[in-house]
């Protein structure tokens, strides 16, 4: 109980020492007055480029997906989605491939290697498939025949536990849907009045 009163008088008497400190006022001393700052200079204008409006991804469901010999694999660096000058040269090739067979639809599939968390090598996977998607549409690629999709860590190319192993398995592989079975090809109906 002492200590908690000697606290309040201790207290009481900083605030009637500030008080009379402020009350005191010398005559050599000049009082600032405050100004209002100048508004803010209006903001200027930035140019920038149209965006895309349909980049409408290609639907991943009910489609089944292959590896086609003529479609290159590319490699990326470590912890990287940036696209290297020979991974763009690849997807040049393989952009007229896309292009000449425009009534399928392509999976672009992103993966790692084996080392960092699922949750990031997932989100990496993606940003690798996307800056591929992105390539191909500005290659002129229609947007609406891609899809995207990440694997992360899933799928390795290799399970060695050495940097070239872990080369191969940051990758970006494109792929061609696969034709229906004959069984499933829709049947042609036959003119009317037959």
């Amino acid at each position: 109980m002492k200590l908690q009163r000697k606290l309040e008088v201790l207290a009481m008497g900083s605030v009637a020492a500030l008080w009379a400190i402020s009350a005191c006022s010398k005559p050599h001393i000049k009082q600032v007055q405050t100004q209002t700052p100048p508004p803010p200079p209006a903001p200027v204008a930035v140019s920038t480029p149209p965006v895309q409006q349909n980049l409408t991804e290609a639907s991943l469901r009910m489609t089944d997906f292959a590896v086609v010999p003529k479609l290159k694999t590319i490699h990326f660096a470590y912890d990287k989605s940036n696209l290297s000058s020979e991974a763009r040269a690849i997807l040049k090739a393989n952009a007229s491939y896309l292009k000449a067979h425009d009534q399928s639809k392509f999976r672009i599939a992103g993966y790692c290697d084996p080392r960092g968390t699922e949750e990031y090598n997932l989100a990496l996977g993606q940003r690798r498939a996307k800056a591929v998607r992105d390539y191909y549409i500005n290659l002129g690629v229609s947007a609406d025949s891609l899809a995207t999709i990440s694997y992360g860590k899933e799928n390795l190319a290799c399970a060695e536990k050495t940097k070239p192993c872990y080369a191969r398995c940051r990758r970006a592989v494109t792929e061609e849907s696969a034709p229906a079975p004959a069984s499933e090809a829709p049947e042609s109906t036959p003119p009317a009045g037959q």
